[in-house]
């Protein structure tokens, strides 16, 4: 074999995996190693939005949210180190002497979309669980126009009360800094007449929409179950219209309890069902629905930037 002068060998243009990568896991000290396991987990998955949503992990990441590195990886476009079913624990926005954990449900779920569009990078956060305080759709049955004169889910108690001292609490919870205020299509007219299509004779169903300025949300059914169930019309779906990757990746999700921890809990969703109902999900994980009077679960999710 002729020998060859350093100056007469090629240059390396991509990493070699056995010098760089295994080489060091099998031979290294602790903080080579780790490096060589995070430089191997990172050649097998690729930075941005698409692969990291199809990963679950469920990895809690407080600390780097604290820290800013998690909201710095979101503007990148990166997403490193986060991943589907990762969570913060914070607080429950409606008894914030509780603890709660959010769980990253989807990434850059909404870009692009919306009546302004999104044009910034984002992570779906969902409660894990409902808040412990339980709060009603309206005060009477009716899914109809209320004293805010509008009907369906604008028109709501929970759209007016219960969301907008949620918004108040996540923003001094994870900083107004990190939550993003983006448009999405809600329903604001029901006509009571109007076959629902829930079905089972049901009547009253959503006829109208605005796009509105939002922070915090309830889910809709096709971002729990990846369909419509319960729900009265398209209008109830609007920008809400695809299963988000947590409840996909690990279903348990879709059942939750009330309060960190708590024992299994109805919860309410965004839909009309009819001119009394509104969906929501069972302590069981049951699709279905329930006057809209009762005191249930809430469970919200927000874009964090």
């Amino acid at each position: 074999m002729t020998a060859k002068k350093i100056s007469d060998l090629a240059t390396a243009t991509e990493a070699q995996l056995y010098n760089d990568i295994i080489l060091p896991i099998v031979s290294g000290g602790v903080t080579l190693k780790a490096a060589a396991r995070s430089a191997l987990f990172y050649a097998l998955v690729p930075d941005g939005a698409a692969a990291h949503t199809g990963i679950y992990r469920g990895k809690d990441i407080t600390a780097d949210h604290t820290s800013g590195v998690m909201s710095a990886h979101i503007s990148d476009g990166t997403f490193r180190n986060i991943f589907i079913g990762d969570y913060i624990t914070a607080k429950d926005p409606l008894d914030m002497s509780r603890s709660m954990r959010w769980r990253v449900a989807d990434i850059n779920t909404q870009i692009h979309m919306g009546g302004t569009e999104i044009t910034r990078n984002s992570v779906t956060l969902v409660a894990e669980d409902c808040s412990y305080t339980l709060a009603q759709m309206n005060t009477s049955n009716t899914t109809g126009v209320t004293s805010w004169t509008k009907g369906a889910y604008l028109g709501s108690k929970m759209w007016n009360e219960t969301i907008p001292t949620i918004n108040t609490n996540i923003e001094s919870m994870f900083g107004a800094s990190h939550v993003l205020t983006h448009s999405e299509l809600l329903t604001n007219a029901m006509t009571a007449a109007t076959p629902s299509m829930a079905g089972a004779g049901f009547t009253g169903a959503s006829t109208g929409w605005e796009w509105v300025n939002i922070k915090a949300n309830l889910l809709s059914e096709p971002q729990v179950y990846g369909s419509s169930v319960c729900g009265s019309s398209f209008y109830d779906v609007g920008t809400g219209h695809r299963q988000l990757p947590l409840f996909q990746l690990d279903p348990d999700k879709i059942v939750a309890g009330r309060g960190l921890n708590g024992s299994r809990q109805y919860y309410w969703l965004r839909a009309v069902a009819s001119s009394a109902n509104f969906a929501f999900v069972d302590n069981g994980g049951r699709a279905t629905c329930y006057s809209a009077s009762n005191s249930y679960g809430v469970r919200p999710l927000f874009l964090y930037i």
